[in-house]
C-alpha cells in the first residue's frame, strides 16, 4: 500500500526551508528520534516527524546542544510527559473513589 504523499515533505525542501544540513536529520534518524522515509529514491519527512524535527532543530539552536544532547533532552522530556499523564490519570480515579 502507498502512503499518501501529500502528509510528507521531502528532506531536501525541510533543509532548504530551515537552512540546516541534512546530516543533521540523518543523524536524528541514525539514533532513532525521527523516521526519514523512502518514496521512489527521495528522502522524506511525515507531518508528525516535521513538527519533531523542528522541535529538536530550536533544542539545538536555543541550547546548543549537539545530537547525543538532543537525544537526552528528549528522551526527558518524553518521560516528563508520560509522568504528566500517569498523574492525571491517577488523579481522576482519585476523585471517583472519593465520590463514593
Amino acid at each position: 500500500m502507498k502512503k499518501q504523499l501529500s502528509t510528507y515533505i521531502a528532506l531536501t525542501q525541510f533543509c532548504k526551508v530551515h537552512d540546516v544540513e541534512r546530516t543533521f536529520l540523518e543523524d536524528l534518524s541514525d539514533i532513532g528520534l525521527i523516521e526519514i522515509v523512502e518514496d521512489q529514491g527521495q528522502a522524506m519527512l511525515s507531518e508528525d516527524m516535521i513538527s519533531i524535527a523542528e522541535r529538536l532543530l530550536r533544542l539545538r539552536n536555543d541550547l546548543s546542544l549537539n545530537v547525543s544532547g538532543l537525544e537526552a533532552v528528549f528522551h526527558l522530556s518524553s518521560q516528563l510527559q508520560e509522568l504528566r499523564s500517569e498523574l492525571l490519570y491517577v488523579k481522576r480515579r482519585l476523585r471517583f473513589y472519593e465520590k463514593e
